[in-house]
C-alpha cells in the first residue's frame, strides 16, 4: 500500500459524521480543511506538546494570581467612586506655624499642671501627654498661679520654646477670688497671644473638687460654662476635662483638689484628642494622591490579565489538534519515507 492510499483511508476514518466532505486531492485545498498557517500540527513532536502545556499551565496560574491580586484594587476604586458621589467638606489649608515647631507643646497652668510634689514628674499630665503623643511637652505650670499670672508669662514661653501648641489650664486658684468673666478674659488673652504667635491654643475647663474643697463646686461649674461659651465665640478648642474626671473624687488626691496619677492620665488623654482635632481642622491629616495611583495600577494590572488571557487562547488554539485527518496523514507519510 502506498502513501496515497494511506491518506485516503485515514481521512475516511477521521472525518466526523455528517455530510460527506469533498475528497482532497494532492496539491489542492479542501473545502472543509482549507490551507491555513495553523494547519501544521504542533503536537507531532512530544517535546513541543509538553512545552506548550507547561507554558499554558504557567500562564494560567499567573493569570489567576494576578486576577486575585487586583480584586482589592478594584474594590478600592469602587469605594472611591462611591465616595466621589458623596458631598465632602472642602479641604482646609494647613495651619501656618511660622517659625514655631508643631512638635513642641507648652502646657501653662497652676499646681495641677506642675504636679510636683503632689505626683511625680512622670505622673504629671504634661509628661504623660509627651509619652502619648511622641512630641516635646514643656511643663510651664507654677504652684499657686492665677490666670493673670499666665498672661504675664505667656510671652516668655512663646519666645523661648516657639511651640506649635499652647495648653491653657488656669482658674482653680482664682475661682473663689474673682468673677468667672474676669478669669475667662485672662484665659482668652493667653489664647489670643498664642494665636498672634501662630501657635494653636487649646483651653481647658477646671478640674472637679471633692472633700475639703467641695465648697468650690458651684463656682467651678459656673466658670467652666463661661470658659466654654467664651472660647466658642472665638473658635478656640476646649479640652473639657471636668465631666471626664467626674465629681465622685476617685481621680483626686485626699486634698480634694489635685488629680492623682490616674486623673493626670485622663487629662493627658483629653488634651491629646483635642490636639488631633486641631490638626484635622487645620489640614494636618494630609492624604490625597492615592486615588490616582490606585487607578493607574488598576488599569495596568487588568491590561496584563487581558494579555495573559489572549496568550492562553492563542497557545491553546495552536496546541489543539484542529485537523485530525491532516495530522494522521502527515505522521504516517513521514513514517513511511
Amino acid at each position: 500500500m502506498n502513501n496515497l492510499e494511506i491518506e485516503v483511508v485515514m481521512t475516511a476514518v477521521s472525518v466526523p459524521r455528517g455530510p460527506s466532505p469533498r475528497v482532497k486531492t494532492p496539491g489542492t485545498a479542501s473545502a472543509m480543511y482549507p490551507e491555513s498557517p495553523f494547519s501544521a500540527p504542533l503536537y507531532c513532536s512530544t517535546e513541543n506538546t509538553v512545552m506548550h502545556r507547561m507554558i499554558i499551565a504557567v500562564l494560567g496560574i499567573f493569570t489567576l494570581l494576578l486576577a486575585l491580586a487586583v480584586q482589592p484594587a478594584f474594590a478600592f476604586e469602587d469605594l472611591l467612586s462611591k465616595r466621589a458621589t458623596t458631598p465632602q467638606r472642602e479641604s482646609v489649608p494647613a495651619h501656618d506655624f511660622g517659625d514655631n515647631d508643631p512638635n513642641v507643646i507648652v502646657a501653662l497652668g497652676d499646681s495641677i499642671t506642675a504636679g510636683y510634689p503632689f505626683v511625680t514628674q512622670e505622673e504629671t499630665y504634661p509628661a504623660q501627654l509627651q509619652a502619648l503623643i511622641g512630641r516635646t511637652v514643656v511643663n510651664g505650670g507654677s504652684g499657686g498661679a492665677r490666670a493673670y499670672h499666665g498672661v504675664q508669662v505667656t510671652d516668655y514661653f512663646l519666645r523661648r520654646f516657639k511651640p506649635g501648641y499652647v495648653l491653657i489650664m488656669y482658674g482653680a486658684n482664682d475661682v473663689m477670688e474673682r468673677s468667672a468673666h474676669t478669669i475667662a478674659n485672662d484665659l482668652l488673652t493667653i489664647a489670643r497671644k498664642a494665636t498672634e504667635n501662630k501657635s494653636i491654643p487649646v483651653m481647658s475647663t477646671i478640674t472637679p473638687v471633692d472633700g475639703p474643697k467641695i465648697g468650690r463646686k458651684n463656682a467651678i461649674l459656673n466658670l467652666n460654662e463661661v470658659i466654654k461659651a467664651r472660647a466658642a465665640e472665638f473658635g478656640y478648642l476646649v479640652a473639657d476635662v471636668a465631666p471626664v474626671l467626674g465629681w465622685e473624687g476617685q481621680y483626686l488626691l485626699p486634698d480634694g483638689l489635685h488629680p492623682n496619677s490616674a486623673g493626670m492620665e485622663i487629662i493627658a488623654q483629653t488634651f491629646y484628642e483635642k490636639i488631633l482635632e486641631a490638626e484635622n481642622e487645620n489640614g494636618g491629616g494630609g492624604g490625597g494622591g492615592c486615588t490616582i495611583a490606585a487607578h493607574d495600577r488598576l488599569t495596568g494590572d487588568w491590561l496584563i490579565v487581558l494579555a495573559s488571557l489572549f496568550a492562553l487562547f492563542f497557545l491553546g488554539r495552536r496546541g489543539r489538534n484542529t485537523y485530525p485527518a491532516r495530522s494522521a496523514r502527515f505522521s504516517l507519510a513521514k513514517r513511511n519515507k
